[in-house]
């Protein structure tokens, strides 16, 4: 198996301007502008609210979300997104078309399935 290499240059010229090396989450604004056009359908699957840490510490926050929010918000493509029905997202994600959904999770291998409420959120340019 290949080792995969680590973007230590990268993370140099970062460090060198004095500001730390962007996460994923903060690189998905930059993303969504980067590749947005009126034919670019997105689909992101966010970490669940309350469980941002699932995925590694800091990989994404609270604050994430509106930040997501606010970078689909202006896009002139359309957007696809699947997350856990809590409040928060139903507000912060108010301007968008909100669609429940009940699903079942089930664990891996261990025959156990649990009902789950979630959000398919979409959104479009006017």
């Amino acid at each position: 198996r290949a080792a995969m290499p680590i973007p230590t240059a990268r993370i140099r010229r970062s460090a060198s301007h004095g500001r730390p090396p962007l996460s994923a989450a903060a690189r998905l604004p930059l993303r969504i502008r980067r590749y947005d056009a009126p034919e670019t359908l997105f689909y992101l699957d966010p970490p669940y609210w309350g469980c941002e840490g699932d995925y590694g510490k800091e990989l994404f926050s609270r604050d994430d979300f509106a930040r997501l929010a606010d970078a689909l918000r202006g896009i002139d493509g359309r957007f696809l997104l699947s997350i856990n029905d809590v409040p928060e997202i139903r507000e912060i994600f108010s301007w968008a078309e909100i669609e429940p959904v009940r699903t079942t999770y089930s664990i891996a291998g261990k025959g156990q399935s649990t009902p789950a409420a979630e959000l398919l959120i979409r959104g479009r340019a006017t």
